[in-house]
């Protein structure tokens, strides 16, 4: 080969061994959009949609949220009282106020509910064996029955008349609600105040006289406190 041919050769291995410096280029120093895509980063379009997504996604529910974040709130729907109770919406619309401030569920407040129905039933026992109580006094004490035994409806007959001669408005309802036409005080300072009325100027406050009897008196002044 002849030296012309050598160096002709060794010029053409030259230019096959130079860098390619745009592709190092590339390399080294990617475009933004490769960049973006190898970081995970959207451009700026890309991110601009996402923001719009955001803006029109629906907003969640209130009920949901509250769902999530607390109880739902105990309504009067939801409460059971015993049969026959007695129902103060202003005292319920305070309770339910009181359970859901302090995040009670429907279950927990349904047992503060029959934890006070068992309390007012011991109460309402309790009151009962007591008007029994009097009602027994009364029928054993001398004051009433007499030394022989036998006088205890004639004397009621007396304690009836001296309560209706007062004549006072309101009074029989109270006694009969609340049972103290039993107790025996009640029953002696009706008896002194029937004795101590004559027989003619003696009145009823319906205007009649005379008409009260032993058989009206005889379960004391108020039958329905005496049974049992």
């Amino acid at each position: 080969m002849g030296e012309e041919e050598k160096k002709e050769d060794t010029g053409a291995k030259a230019e096959n061994t130079e860098p390619d410096l745009e592709a190092a280029k590339e390399t080294m120093y990617p475009v933004e959009s490769d960049y973006a895509e190898q970081s995970g980063e959207g451009t700026e379009d890309e991110e601009a949609e996402e923001a719009e997504d955001t803006e029109d996604a629906p907003e969640e529910p209130e009920d949901k949220k509250k769902k999530e974040g607390a109880p739902e709130l105990v309504t009067a729907e939801d409460l059971k009282f015993p049969e026959g109770a007695q129902i103060n919406e202003e005292i319920q619309e305070k309770f339910l106020g009181f359970v859901n401030d302090n995040k009670m569920s429907a279950e927990q407040t349904q047992g503060l509910i029959n934890l006070q129905a068992e309390l007012n039933k011991g109460q309402i026992a309790a009151h009962k064996a007591e008007m029994d109580g009097w009602v027994k006094e009364v029928k054993s004490n001398v004051k009433f029955v007499g030394e022989t035994g036998d006088k205890l409806n004639e004397n009621l007959a007396v304690a009836k008349k001296g309560m209706e001669a007062l004549n006072v408005k309101g009074l029989p309802e109270l006694l009969d609600s609340t049972g103290l036409g039993n107790h025996p005080v009640f029953v002696e300072a009706f008896m002194v105040v029937g004795e101590k009325i004559g027989e003619d100027s003696f009145s009823f406050g319906s205007g009649a006289a005379g008409k009260t009897t032993p058989k009206e008196a005889k379960e004391i002044l108020y039958p329905s406190h005496s049974k049992g």
